[in-house]
C-alpha cells in the first residue's frame, strides 16, 4: 500500500502549515527514509496546497447550495394625500423558484466538489509515486557506490599483498600486473558510481 507508513493527516498538516515555518516532516539530522521524503514533498507541494484551498471553497459552495436563499424584506413609504395617513407597505418575500432549482444546484456543486477531490487525490498520488521512484533510484546509486568503494579497498589490499610478495620473490610480474589492473578497474567503478549518485 502506497501510504501504509504515512500519517493520514499528512496532507492536512501540509495545508495548515505556514509557508515560512520550519517543516516537521524531516529534521535533516536523521537518515532520510522514503516515507519522510514523501512527507517533505507533500508539505512543500504548491500545486497540492492550491488544490486543497480550491477544494475547501468548493466544499463551502456545495454546503451553501443545499440551503434556501435568504428571504428579502421590502419597504415602501408613500407621501400623504389630503393630510391623510402616510401609507407604509412592507413585504416579506421568499424565492420559491429555489425549490425547483435546488436539485440542479446541489448536483452541480457536488460534481465540482468530486472533481476537486479527484484532482487532489491525483496530485497526492503522483507526488508520492514520483518521490518514491526518485528515492529508490538515489538509494540504489548510494548502495552501488558503497559496494564499489568496498571492492576498490579489497583490490587495493590484494595489490599491496601481490607487490609485497613480488618484492620477496614469491610472486610473478604477471600476478602483480593483474592486481594493478583489477585495482584500476575497481577505482573506475567507484568514480562511475559517484557520478551516478550525483546524477540521481
Amino acid at each position: 500500500m502506497l501510504f501504509r507508513s504515512v500519517p493520514a493527516d499528512t496532507v492536512r498538516t501540509a495545508f495548515d502549515a505556514r509557508w515560512d515555518a520550519a517543516s516537521t516532516a524531516w529534521d535533516g539530522t536523521q537518515p532520510l527514509t522514503a516515507d519522510a521524503a514523501v512527507r517533505c514533498a507533500l508539505a512543500n507541494n504548491r500545486v497540492l496546497r492550491r488544490t486543497i484551498l480550491e477544494l475547501e471553497r468548493r466544499r463551502a459552495v456545495s454546503q451553501d447550495a443545499q440551503l434556501p436563499p435568504n428571504p428579502t424584506l421590502e419597504f415602501a413609504i408613500g407621501a400623504p394625500i389630503s393630510m391623510g395617513a402616510v401609507p407604509i407597505l412592507a413585504m416579506l418575500a421568499q424565492q420559491v423558484d429555489w425549490v425547483w432549482r435546488r436539485d440542479a444546484l446541489v448536483g452541480e456543486a457536488d460534481a465540482q466538489l468530486r472533481t476537486m477531490l479527484m484532482e487532489a487525490a491525483a496530485v497526492t498520488v503522483a507526488t508520492a509515486v514520483e518521490v518514491r521512484a526518485d528515492y529508490v533510484e538515489a538509494a540504489s546509486a548510494h548502495e552501488q557506490r558503497v559496494f564499489a568503494q568496498r571492492d576498490a579497498e579489497v583490490a587495493a589490499r590484494v595489490l599491496a599483498a601481490e607487490e609485497a610478495a613480488f618484492a620477496a620473490g614469491e610472486a610473478t610480474t604477471t600476478a602483480v600486473n593483474q592486481a594493478r589492473m583489477n585495482a584500476a578497474e575497481a577505482q573506475n567503478r567507484v568514480m562511475e558510481a559517484e557520478s551516478a549518485q550525483l546524477a540521481a
